[in-house]
């Protein structure tokens, strides 16, 4: 079986600078039929800067 999530993030990042990154990470945990368990992740890098 395979399959996909979709996930979003809403919030507000507070900083004083004009030009910076930020990550957000998720991981799952899963467990399979044979009763493994798995803690996929992965991560996604936003950056923000200002346009003259």
């Amino acid at each position: 079986m395979s399959g996909s999530t979709t996930c979003s993030f809403v919030g507000r990042i507070v900083s004083n600078q004009c030009d910076f990154s930020h990550v957000n990470t998720v991981t799952g945990g899963v467990t399979d039929s044979d009763n493994v368990q798995s803690t996929p992740s992965g991560s996604a890098t936003v950056t923000v800067s200002t346009t003259p």
